[in-house]
């Protein structure tokens, strides 16, 4: 009724391609984005914010496929665009600055990761407010990518100032909340702090079976958890959360999440450590050799 390039329509084919974006159908969506951002250049211009959203859209489409370079290309280009065009502040200015730093850390590329997601905290913070949702999502980055750098105080602190605001903004059960609690849980398993790592992770996965019980965190949860227990000895309950973590897993490996490629081989080493640490040399060999 409207034809190929009227806006309506443009946005219709932008929305069909984020679905297949959502459901992980890559290859339509690589097509269906490839083929608006085609019309949109033509029609709307290369800097008109829609084509660029759309861009951005199709960086994200290669980001979880794990095509970093092509990703990291489309990004960039996005933020010099949106930089330049809607100023520095701008919140879709800050959604790319965010992509692009979520991109660097999966990447390993940290020093280039740390000042976009500190600008794009402290821009929000100002602008948005110290309980903001959208802020409070990017400083459980920053969190992140601070473990990741073994700045673990720091990331210790943000996590916790992250949680306390979530539970307090959007309560103990909404889903960004639980996240920052299996979050700070790896954390505190990581730095020794096993029991307060198995009470998070505990809190968090009681939430995860009442509300997500079909979601792939669910069961990375589950899995960290039974590493809480591994590491207290306690290798009798940690093996059916361990185990079940790990298969649970598998059953998802097409819905975890981008940025996340290695949780699987986290549940399996999870698996050997166990076994390992229970003496059960036979099931470690075993559990080493378990699907990749």
């Amino acid at each position: 009724m409207l034809g190929e390039e009227h806006p309506d329509t443009l946005t219709s084919m932008n929305n069909l391609a984020l679905l297949s974006s959502y459901q992980g159908k890559y290859a339509d969506a690589e097509a269906q984005f490839t083929r608006v951002i085609a019309i949109m250049k033509r029609v709307l211009g290369e800097d008109h914010l829609e084509t660029m959203i759309s861009v951005g859209n199709l960086g994200i489409v290669y980001f979880r496929q794990g095509r970093y370079a092509e990703a990291e290309g489309l990004f960039t280009r996005v933020l010099d665009q949106k930089r330049r065009v809607l100023g520095e502040e701008h919140p879709e200015t800050l959604t790319s600055m965010n992509n692009l730093g979520v991109l660097y850390r999966a990447e390993g590329k940290y020093a280039e990761a740390e000042p976009l997601y500190v600008r794009v905290v402290d821009v929000q913070r100002r602008v948005l407010g110290d309980d903001h949702p959208n802020m409070l999502l990017t400083m459980n980055g920053l969190a992140l990518l601070y473990a990741l750098e073994g700045k673990r105080a720091e990331a210790e602190a943000l996590h916790l100032e992250v949680l306390a605001a979530q539970k307090r903004v959007l309560g103990e059960q909404h889903p960004d909340t639980v996240h920052s609690m299996t979050n700070l849980g790896r954390l505190y398993l990581t730095v020794g702090k096993n029991e307060q790592a198995e009470s998070m992770l505990r809190t968090a996965l009681a939430h995860y079976e009442k509300n997500a019980p079909d979601d792939w965190e669910r069961y990375n949860c589950e899995s960290t958890l039974g590493a809480s227990l591994t590491a207290q000895k306690k290798f009798e309950e940690a093996e059916p959360l361990v185990v079940g973590g790990y298969e649970g897993l598998v059953q998802r490996k097409t819905k975890i999440a981008a940025g996340i490629p290695s949780a699987l081989d986290e549940a399996r080493d999870r698996a050997v450590a166990l076994y390992r640490s229970w003496g059960k040399s036979d099931k470690a060999v075993e559990w080493a050799k378990a699907q990749r």
